[in-house]
């Protein structure tokens, strides 16, 4: 595996490609972010384009590594870093620390893809992806995810609910996320009814409810609680003094 900074001595770089039938060329970085609120990325598409050209200049043929992970960075009130978390035990930081997520983005990565796809240098022979996804992870793509942006497409979340009735009265509210990307769970989610005794109702799984109105409740989502693909997740429940039936309304997604 050979780093961009490498062909910058190009003699040198020469030389060691030539000892070799081919090489991965990696052109993600681990380079952290200046502070929480950097908006840090693993690639920049620019810079990849253009590591690729000047590496197809060499001659020799070359795979291109691309990154499918990310990892959190945590600040202290100086805006210092402290240190880097990717998959693992769940980290305790103290309080006041900054969190911030450096993550690979589906999109640019597609849009690389597609590029490439259409038009590339001879000397780059294939692509490869670090890492796999693997079920459980928390900071790496989902497979749905990669098999779209290997194929050159831009993955997109596709957030749906489902209201189910485990006995009579009760009432939950699942969202699920039908599409190939991670999303963030909508809010508000509002659930209206026509005529029924209401009783009770409570927010789940980082949402909360706020005071109900008549015949009508909604539940804001607390912080960003993102839907991987496939995922079901229960958000709310409502108690009624009889069956009743319930309508629920989504937010309009972007994109």
């Amino acid at each position: 595996t050979a780093l961009p900074s490498w062909m910058r001595q190009r003699r040198s770089f020469g030389k060691l490609i030539a000892a070799a039938d081919g090489y991965v060329l990696q052109v993600h970085s681990l380079k952290p972010p200046a502070g929480p609120d950097d908006g840090a990325a693993l690639l920049e598409l620019d810079k990849a384009r253009e590591w690729v050209d000047t590496a197809a200049r060499f001659g020799r043929p070359f795979r291109v590594a691309l990154p499918t992970y990310s990892y959190v960075a945590a600040f202290d009130p100086q805006g210092r870093v402290l240190g880097l978390s990717a998959e693992g035990p769940l980290l305790s930081w103290p309080q006041g620390i900054g969190l911030s997520a450096v993550r690979s983005d589906p999109e640019v990565l597609a849009t690389l893809v597609r590029g490439w796809m259409r038009d590339r240098p001879r000397e780059l022979t294939g692509l490869l992806w670090f890492r796999l996804p693997v079920e459980g992870e928390r900071l790496n793509w989902s497979w749905p995810t990669l098999r779209a942006v290997m194929a050159g497409r831009t993955p997109r979340g596709e957030v749906r609910m489902a209201v189910r009735s485990s006995e009579p009265g009760l009432v939950e509210i699942d969202l699920i996320n039908a599409g190939d990307a991670e999303t963030a769970a909508p809010s508000p989610v509002r659930v209206r009814w026509k005529s029924a005794t209401f009783l009770a109702a409570d927010g789940l799984a980082g949402y909360r409810m706020d005071p109900p109105e008549r015949s009508e409740v909604s539940f804001q989502r607390r912080w960003p609680v993102p839907l991987r693909p496939g995922e079901r997740r229960t958000v709310a429940w409502l108690r009624f003094a009889s069956p009743t039936e319930v309508h629920v309304e989504l937010p309009r997604q972007a994109g």
